[in-house]
This record gives C-alpha cells, sequence and structure tokens, in this order.
C-alpha cells in the first residue's frame, strides 16, 4: 500500500494521544521505524479519518507546488518542448513525493495543525457543557484520584462498592485526561447521580488544576508517588507537584486520603492542612494464595479474588473511603467477597495444564513490579516464570532501574522471558549480575540445543529473548512450562516500542 508508512505513523501518533512534542521526539529515536498493528489496532475516528485524508492530500499537492516553479521557469528559459527539460519537474515531483512517503510526519503534523482551531473549539464546547451540568447537579459530590499508580483499580473498587447504595458515576478505564472527563460529565452524569468519580491523569504539571477547575472535586484521593513518566516530568518533585495540585483544588471543607505506605504520598499527607485520612497496611497480615488474597480490615479477616498485597492496599483504601461517604463496615466487607478483578492489573487467569497466568499487564511502574513480585515471591509454586519489557519512561534513570529491576526478579523467578529491544540490555545485564544465563533468541527452534542442554526442561536461571509475546508464548512457554506452572506477564508496551 503506497501510504502504508503513512497509516503507521498515524497509529504512533494517536498512540501518543496526539501530542507533536512527544510524536517528534519519538521520531527523533526511532527516525525508520514504522509500528506494525500487533498489540493494537489504529482507531479510525473522526479525528484520525481527517489527519489521514489530508495528510494524503498534502503528499499529493507538495511535491505539485514545488515542481511547478521549476516548470515554469524552465518553460520561459528555453521553451516547451525542447529535448528532455521536462523530465526536471517531474524528477522534482517525483523526489518531493518520495521525500514525503518516506517521511510522513510532515504531513500528518501539518494535517494536526490544521485541525487544532476546530478541536480547540469543540474541546471549549465541551467543558462548558459539562460544567453547566456540574453547577445544575448541586448535590453531586465529585472524587477525584490521582496518582503515579492504583489510580484505575482505586476507582473501579469504589465506583462498585458505593454502587451498593448510591448512584454512582465514574470515568471509564483508564480515560483521565480533560476531554474523557468532559465527555463521562455529559454521557454519564444524570440529576439522580450522587457521586462521580474521577481519575485524573497528567503528563505535566498543570493538567490536574484544569480537570479540577472542571469538575470541582470536593474528596480527592493520591493512591501514590513513584518515578513514573520521569522522563516527561524531569524530576520526582514535579510529579509530587502534580499529584498534590487536586488537593490544592479542594475546597475548606473538603477530604484528603492518602497513600501512606508510598514516601512521596506520605510527604503530600504531612504537608497536607484540610481534614485528611490515611490508608496503610503496616502491620496487616496479607495472606496470598493462588486465587485468594486475605487481609484484616476493619478488625476483620476478609477475603478477596483480586490478588496481591497491592490490591489488599488498594481495597483498603477504597474502603476507608466509602466508609466516610456513608456506607456501613458490614455493607462494605459484603462487597469485598464479590469485587471483580480489574482488567490486566494482577489479574488470575487459570491457563492449559493447570498452569497459571497473572496477567499485570498494564502500564507498570517500580511500585508495581514490586507488588507483583511480592505476590508470587509468597506462592509455593514451581516453576515461575517472568515475560517482561521493562520499564520505560524512567528518564535518565532507565538503564540502572532496569537493571535493578531483572536482579529483583532474579531472586523470586525461575526463568524469565525479555521481550522488544526497548529495555533488553539492562535487563540482560541484571539477570547476568545474578548468576543468570542468556541464550539467544535464534536457538529457540533449535532441537540439537534443547536436547543437549536437558531433554525433559531446560534448566533454572536462563533469560529467554523474544521480538513479542507471542513468539514468547510459541518457542518457550512449551519446553519451560509444566502443569501448574505460574507465569506473570509483567508491563506491555505499545506497538512504539521496538
Amino acid at each position: 500500500m503506497i501510504f502504508s508508512n503513512l497509516k503507521s505513523h498515524l497509529y504512533a501518533l494517536q498512540l501518543l494521544e496526539y501530542d507533536l512534542g512527544e510524536f517528534w521526539r519519538w521520531l527523533a529515536k526511532n527516525p525508520f521505524f514504522y509500528p506494525k498493528e500487533i498489540k493494537g489496532r489504529l482507531g479510525w475516528s473522526p479525528k484520525a479519518r481527517f489527519i489521514f485524508a489530508l495528510s494524503m492530500l498534502i503528499q499529493l499537492i507538495i511535491p505539485a507546488l514545488i515542481s511547478l516553479p521549476v516548470s515554469v521557469y524552465e518553460n520561459k528559459i528555453i521553451g516547451y518542448p525542447v529535448g528532455y527539460y521536462w523530465l526536471i519537474p517531474l524528477a522534482v515531483f517525483s523526489v518531493t513525493l518520495a521525500v514525503l512517503l518516506l517521511f510522513p510526519a510532515f504531513s500528518l503534523t501539518l494535517s494536526t495543525l490544521i485541525l487544532k482551531p476546530a478541536e480547540a473549539l469543540e474541546k471549549f464546547l465541551l467543558i462548558r457543557t459539562a460544567q453547566k451540568k456540574l453547577k445544575e447537579n448541586r448535590n453531586l459530590t465529585v472524587v477525584g484520584i490521582t496518582g503515579s499508580f492504583g489510580k484505575t483499580s482505586v476507582k473501579e473498587i469504589l465506583f462498585q462498592m458505593l454502587s451498593v447504595k448510591f448512584k454512582v458515576a465514574a470515568t471509564r478505564e483508564s480515560h483521565n485526561k480533560i476531554v474523557s472527563v468532559a465527555r463521562t460529565v455529559v454521557r454519564e452524569v444524570k440529576p439522580e447521580t450522587q457521586i462521580l468519580i474521577v481519575e485524573m491523569g497528567a503528563y505535566r504539571r498543570g493538567e490536574i488544576a484544569s480537570l479540577c477547575r472542571l469538575a470541582r472535586p470536593k474528596v480527592g484521593v493520591v493512591t501514590g508517588i513513584t518515578s513514573q513518566h520521569l522522563a516527561r516530568f524531569e524530576t520526582l518533585e514535579n510529579i509530587k507537584k502534580a499529584k498534590y495540585e487536586l488537593i490544592e483544588s479542594l475546597p475548606e471543607d473538603g477530604l484528603a486520603l492518602f497513600n501512606l505506605d508510598s514516601d512521596g504520598s506520605r510527604e503530600l499527607f504531612e504537608k497536607c492542612r484540610l481534614k485528611k485520612l490515611g490508608y496503610s497496611l503496616k502491620g496487616n497480615r496479607v495472606e496470598t494464595l493462588p486465587a485468594v488474597t486475605r487481609f484484616e480490615l476493619f478488625g476483620r479477616t476478609v477475603e478477596t479474588t483480586l490478588i496481591g498485597r497491592q490490591n489488599a492496599l488498594n481495597i483498603t483504601g477504597a474502603s476507608i473511603l466509602a466508609k466516610d461517604l456513608g456506607l456501613r463496615e458490614e455493607e462494605i466487607l459484603r462487597c469485598i467477597g464479590g469485587l471483580k478483578p480489574i482488567p490486566h492489573r494482577l489479574e488470575l487467569i487459570r491457563g492449559a495444564n493447570g498452569s497459571i497466568i497473572i496477567d499485570d499487564a498494564y502500564s507498570s511502574n517500580i511500585e508495581g513490579y514490586k507488588a507483583a513480585f511480592e505476590t508470587i515471591k509468597e506462592m509455593a509454586i514451581y516453576p515461575k516464570v517472568i515475560v517482561t519489557p521493562g520499564l520505560t519512561e524512567q528518564g535518565k534513570n532507565r538503564f540502572d532501574e532496569n537493571v535493578r529491576l531483572a536482579q529483583t526478579a532474579a531472586r523470586v523467578f525461575d526463568y524469565a522471558i525479555v521481550v522488544n529491544l526497548e529495555n533488553r540490555e539492562p535487563l540482560l545485564e541484571g539477570f547476568r549480575r545474578e548468576g543468570w544465563t542468556d541464550y539467544r533468541y535464534e536457538y529457540a527452534s533449535d532441537q540439537t540445543f534443547w536436547s543437549e542442554a536437558n531433554p525433559e526442561v531446560i534448566k533454572d536461571k536462563i533469560i529467554f529473548t523474544a521480538e513479542s509475546l507471542n513468539e514468547a508464548l510459541q518457542l518457550f512457554f512449551p519446553k519451560i512450562t509444566k502443569p501448574g506452572s505460574l507465569i506473570l506477564l509483567e508491563n506491555d508496551l505499545p506497538d512504539i516500542y521496538r
């Protein structure tokens, strides 16, 4: 397809949320990389269709505009038809077209900029409509949730709990930017809605403050702070300031809730002068089994099918807030047993031959890795396999953080499969420092290698590398897993990463 590069880079632009700055930074790192639609698909929204169509038009018009002056100049000087001078403007047209087809970022950028005024107007009208709707619903309590991790999990758990007693609306999935929040208000908030739960994300300072000016939350939750998105924020201090914008926006009679097991969040708790609550699992014995987690809440032992210490912490925070908002302890405790798993966040999946797959593939961070490792460390299962592409968005610390990540994983797992190229070197380095051996990807299908290594199963402490999760599943899993194995899928990079 002649416009395949254009479609590929449009897919990358969409994954980067049409942020032209991030798009060009990505291009600088990947100048000749055209991502394929493997893990996701290009969403053909009206915006995507417009940008694609206009970009195709630009790729044809610009070469014509550039070659036209050359053609006029040649005709004026020598006239037509004389010799083969008509080939000059044709060559100019062809070369310009080839450059634009090879580097469609130029036409995509121009198309995106052309669309911006109309998009800004639509955004303005949408936000105004949402603000008007919120003003009309005076009895609505808005809960804002932010943090470097755990936002979606706490939101979903809190939504399930509060829905037992109240009419509740919430932002969907991991949608946490101002347009999606405004759209949620317009579509989901009804006159009878009593509580609105808004997930608030940010890539830079000021974004959460803008969300708060729209939603006007009365309750703010900080689920934890870590170096997630450090590449964009540059310093951990900027991340703290960005998250604290939610607390600064609360009214004097508002309520702030903080995760006290996170150093950064606990620091903000101490800084806060409003009415505040904290939640923690320190001193709480958490028992993690393959299909259930037990812990203490309100002086009683509770069980949940949401596995892991991190989920116990999320449930604890949501429960404390639900109680403050009007639920009785008995109602909360009954709800915990029936909580539905949050997709791709320590989600338990039963695999073939009795194997257990823990899907923790949604955008991971340092705290998320630690929580997953602690969960699996307690399980008496063999073998334990981790499949991961490592950590991204760690800025200058990316290499060192991935080395440390691999070193920690080496003390928990029996095998490791490193997928993607993005962090392969630091991950291999970390495992090697712990005495592991790595085998190159091309050995995977070499039957001689497998039989020489071990006719039954490959020995422990080996790192395998694969280009994708699908290749890992096809080439390695049959060799290193057996009935009852545990496989952790930790983090999953979008297609813009190699």
